[in-house]
């Protein structure tokens, strides 16, 4: 087979892809349009997303980022339609690593996640309080550190606060 870079549309039973194939694989840049309304356009290697891209879900949510073998797996932003973003790093299609989730309330969440989890890290709610600890199944449990705006601080345990 030849390692020629060909550009051209394919229609496929599920979507159509527009862009470069190597070998009959998608290899280079490319958009492909699901007929469920999904789209990606960015990087593939070997048929398969990989390197930086942006999908776009019928539902109203982006991901935006890198990809590896078919995954959001490294840096990317997720917004959601509800309002709601995550900005930091991912593994296997998961949030996990160290990030930042931004709540449409105006809280955010920055610490580690493990597999679309909080894990570890500090809370800031819109009016400024926050509490810093360990998660279990994302609530606060264990040794906590909680600041209050009016200069308050609580240090002690929390149990799915």
């Amino acid at each position: 087979m030849s390692n020629e870079v060909v550009t051209k549309t394919e229609k496929y039973d599920n979507g159509t892809y527009t862009g470069e194939f190597r070998n009959g694989k998608y290899w280079g840049n490319g958009i492909m349009r699901w007929n469920n309304g999904d789209i990606y356009e960015g990087s593939y290697v070997n048929g398969e997303k990989h390197g930086y891209g942006i999908y776009k879900y019928n539902d109203g949510d982006i991901y935006i980022g890198e990809f590896r073998n078919n995954c959001r797996t490294g840096q990317g932003t997720f917004k959601y339609n509800n309002g709601n973003t995550y900005v930091g790093s991912f593994a296997n299609n998961k949030f996990h690593g160290e990030g930042t989730f931004y709540y449409k309330s105006g809280a955010r969440f920055v610490g580690s996640f493990e597999n679309d989890k909080l894990s570890k890290g500090r809370k800031t709610y819109a009016n400024g309080d926050w509490i810093e600890g360990s998660l279990i199944n994302e609530k606060f449990n264990g040794f906590v550190t909680y600041h209050y705006t009016n200069g308050d601080i609580y240090e002690g345990n929390a149990v799915d606060d």
